[in-house]
Order: C-alpha cells, then structure tokens, then sequence
C-alpha cells in the first residue's frame, strides 16, 4: 500500500475529528459548493435524492488533491471520492440536515464548507442551473419524487417546444445541452409509474463560457501541451519561449474535453488517457486506472452531456465517465463499423453522424440511448454518395448535418436532423456551391451560426478559409468579402466556448500580425469571428509543432 493511501484512511478513519478541525493547516485549500445552493436564509432546500457537486483547489500544494467526501451528519460519510471534484445524487429522508463538503491535499492540509440543507416534499427539484443567467453548455441537474410506490420512471428536458435534447429512464438527471446563445424557456418533465406526470418550468438566457486553456497534442504525439487564452482571445505559453506544460500521452491521436471543463481525455492506438483539469490553473492530473484499455483506437468523441465517451476501431465503443473523478468503465456496448474506414464524425445533441469511404461513400447516423450510451440505428440512413465524388468532411450543431465533397467546384450537402428521431432530410437548394473543393476540409460554429470550409493544400498558397452563413432553415449563404488564404499547413480547428474566437495551429504562418520570417515556424493563431468571417487577431510561436486539440473552461460550474 502507497503511504499516502494509508495516511489518507487514517485520517478519514477519525471523523469526529476530522469535522472539527480548525483552518490553521488549510488557509489555502478552499472547498466550493456549486449544489445545493444556500438561499437568501443560508440553507438550501430541495427534494431528494439531493444533487451535490463541488471541488478543491490549493494553489500552494503542487501535489494536488486527495480526496473529497460528503458528511450528512457528524461521522456519517455518505460519499468519498479521490481528486478535487465530486459530482452525485445522495438520497436523503425528509427532514434537515448540517452536511458538510470536506478535502484533503496531498500537502497535509484539510478543509470543509457547511452546506446547510432542508429535504422537503415536492414533485421535480431543480439544482443547476441555479441562476437565470447560465454559460453554455447548460449544466442541468434535477431530481423527481412521487407518491407512488412504484417510483419515478422518466424525466426529460425540453429546451424549447417539441425539442428534448435529454431522456433518461430515472428519477435523477444530470447532464448538459449544448444550445445557441440566447434566452430559453426549458422544461423538465416526470413520469411516474402510477400514471402521474409532473412539470417544472425555468428561464435560462445562457451566454458563452469563459475560455481558460488550449490542450493539444505536442512534440510528435507524445505529449500533451497546455496553453492559455487571454480574455482578448490570445493564446499564451505560460513558459514563455521554452516548451509550455507538457504532460505525457504517448502516441494520442484525438483529445477531448468533457463539456463541464472538468476532464480531458486523449485517444491512443491502446487505450484512452483520462486527466483531472485543475480549475485554478489548468494543469491535468493522471486519473488513476489511466490509460483505460482499447483496440486500434483512431479517434474518440464525446456525448454532449457529459456522461459516455466513445472510441473508434473496428468498432465504435462506449465508456461510461463517472462523474465525479473522470475514470472511464467500459460498458460493453459497441457497434461495428459498417464499412473498411472512417471518415470523420460529429455529434449533435443525443445523434451520431459519420461518414464512411469504403467500401462506399456513405453518410450513417446512430441515436444515442441516455442510460447506457448504447448506438440505435437511425433509421433511413445511410446516405449513399457517388463512389467518383469524394467525400472529405462532416459538421453537424444546431439540428443540421453538414457535408464537403470534393468535384471540382466545392460542394456542401445540407441535412436537417429530426429531433425526435434523427432522422435527415434534404435542405432545399442543397448541395450549396462555394469556391475551391480539392479535398476540403469543414468547420461549423458549435452553436450553428456559421460554417467554414477550407482548401487543405500544402504544396500551394491556395489555402482558402471561406465564411458561410447558416440561416434559420439551414440553407448555407457566402459571406461577402471574406475570403483569405491561411497558412501553408494546418491539424486542428476549434472555436471558443464563448463563440467569439477560433485557433488553429499552423506551420510557415503567412497571416498577420507575424508575417513568416523565412524557414520553419510552428504555432497556433487566433481568429476573431466578425459576422462569420475569421479576422486574423494574434500568432503565437512555439517551440514544437502543436496540433491544437480541445478547450476547458477557465471556471467550471
């Protein structure tokens, strides 16, 4: 046994003492609560089972932090886990209730906050968000209660009239909807198994995220690198003009962020490397059990809500994340690839798109099942396309299906996804017409603004970003005048999560404000998004060749 592993549950062991320590060892590490909320009158109230999420932080203790744990009562433990977050669903009888939020760091130090809590009787209690005002992606928790004795059977979230993102089979829901910014009146709905459903309304105008940090893979794959993004969108190497924070991953090939900020995950040919993101200054910690097993992995993607991650072989598996510390278990659910190659993926909402090159040109969907991340086909797909028309790209946000094709001219096929089946449909005028097409690449705005294709030419200067906007019925309309030549050779492609900003990384960099100096430089370069044209803002140079990969928010929640 570690030593620290045996000093932890030794002072885990004496509790009494423990929920009486004073702060003098722990001026610095400091709990915060996000759920339960206290109100105006210091407590929180709410039905059960109580939804707790909070994390820990000490900025003075490298080594990072231990453990949490959740006390309902002095000497009553009802929830541990390892690391700086934890994120669950405690069921509590009615009543009140003194629990306390406690951690331990890996320096010596413990503290704990108060989360004073009334369990009262109720229908749906929502605790996140708790604000009228949210960040995108929307953090949503709730729980439903009955009086029938055969319990709850489903909830689900409307995010507008007739559009239910989120579905599950219980009496507890959490997870986050990614959804244009702006003002929505979401509903949560409860069936119990009596008969009975039950309605809960509220009002969220979600704005987007502070950005914090930029991950991607470094050095020829072995590494990770960190960087950080200013509120002025510019991407900053904390080290300077030395390599930046650098973090092993041998051999990833895809990196993923979880969309609460507080997890990143890096795709290998073996198996999954899975981090904790320090909220304070971005640095990932190994999450024990790391890397998590896999076959031939060439690529991972990540459920919208937060709660599965898949990876791409021969097959396309699930794994379950546990939301509290980020480790991955696999829950045997897989599907095979219905072809030879995979071509890019995108997923929107709880629906899975992907295009697949052999032995066809085909464009398949699956419907992802919210209890158990398990893949149903989406049924009249695939799509085929002609076999002499390449196809290069797939996008998809907002309820629409976007894919570039190479003939010649370039060419864009628009989809409308069904939100309540996933099912596509033609959009009228589709395939839209733009200039370039030899094997393009396509990017769309995570919330379904614009979409960007670009020629992926590296023996010529005709590396052309085009601006395309996507109107209410998805038709894709030309920006005028926005047209411009990117650098001689690019990887990555991401957009902020307040929508303001787009990185890429590139090599030889002929845009402004560093013109290319003359042999070979790497970096990655800042786009300000202007009505869908991509302003050139700031280059950053670096050391080694970084293909940018994934965004964190700068503050969790």
């Amino acid at each position: 046994m570690q030593p620290f592993v045996k000093t932890l549950r030794q002072k885990l062991a004496l509790t009494a003492f423990a929920l009486v320590l004073t702060a003098t060892a722990s001026a610095t590490l400091s709990v915060n609560v996000i759920s339960p909320t206290l109100n105006y009158q210091g407590t929180a109230t709410g039905g059960t089972p109580v939804f707790y999420e909070a994390y820990a932080t000490n900025p003075n203790c490298a080594a990072g932090i231990g453990a949490m744990r959740i006390y309902t009562a002095p000497g009553v433990n009802a929830f541990t886990v390892n690391g700086d977050h934890l994120e669950t669903f405690i069921a509590l009888p009615l009543g009140t209730y003194n629990t306390v939020v406690q951690a331990w760091d890996n320096c010596g130090n413990v503290a704990k906050t108060a989360a004073p809590l009334t369990v009262t009787s109720g229908n749906i209690s929502i605790y996140l968000p708790t604000g009228e005002v949210t960040n995108g992606p929307v953090h949503i928790a709730a729980s439903a209660q009955t009086g029938c004795d055969q319990g709850i059977s489903a909830m689900r979230l409307y995010t507008a009239p007739y559009a239910a993102p989120y579905t599950i089979d219980s009496n507890q829901l959490d997870t986050y909807v990614t959804v244009p910014l702006g003002n929505y009146n979401m509903t949560l709905v409860a069936w119990d198994n009596c008969g009975s459903v039950f309605t809960s309304n509220f009002f969220s105008a979600v704005s987007g995220s502070p950005d914090g940090y930029l991950y991607g893979t470094y050095a020829a794959g072995n590494t990770i690198a960190e960087l950080e993004i200013s509120d002025a969108g510019q991407v900053i190497n904390p080290n300077g003009d030395s390599d930046p924070p650098q973090f092993p991953a041998n051999n990833a090939n895809s990196l993923v962020v979880d969309p609460g900020g507080w997890f990143l995950y890096a795709g290998e040919p073996n198996g999954v490397y899975a981090f904790q993101i320090n909220p304070e200054n971005g640095a990932l910690s190994a999450i024990p059990g790391s890397p998590f097993a896999g076959s031939g992995i060439t690529r991972i993607l990540m459920d919208p809500s937060g709660n599965f991650l898949y990876s791409v072989s021969n097959t396309i598996s699930t794994f379950r994340i546990n939301r509290s510390n980020g480790s991955l278990t696999p829950t045997g659910n897989s599907v095979p690839l219905p072809s030879a190659y995979f071509f890019g993926g995108a997923i929107d909402g709880p629906f899975f798109y992907f295009l697949s090159a052999s032995p066809k040109d085909d464009l398949w969907g699956y419907s992802l099942n919210a209890n158990n991340g398990a893949l149903a086909p989406i049924s009249g797909l695939p799509i085929n396309f002609n076999r002499n028309v390449p196809i290069t790209a797939l996008a998809a946000a907002d309820y629409h299906v976007y894919v570039a094709t190479g003939e010649g001219v370039g060419k864009i096929y628009g989809y409308d996804i069904d939100p309540a089946s996933g099912a596509l449909a033609h959009i009228p005028g589709s395939p839209f017409e733009y200039e370039g097409g030899n094997f393009p690449a396509v990017w769309i705005d995570w919330s379904g603004r614009y979409l960007w294709p670009w020629q992926q030419d590296t023996t010529s200067s005709t590396n052309d970003i085009q601006p395309l906007d996507i109107g209410s019925n998805g038709r894709l309309t030309l920006v005028d005048g926005g047209t411009f030549g990117g650098a001689d050779g690019f990887s990555g492609f991401t957009e902020d999560l307040t929508g303001n900003y787009v990185f890429t990384d590139w090599t030889n960099a002929i845009l402004p404000p560093i013109p290319q100096q003359g042999g070979t430089e790497v970096g990655v370069q800042t786009f300000y998004i202007s009505d869908g044209v991509l302003a050139p803002s700031y280059s950053t140079v670096l050391p080694n060749t970084f293909n940018v990969g994934a965004i964190a928010r700068q503050n969790p929640n």
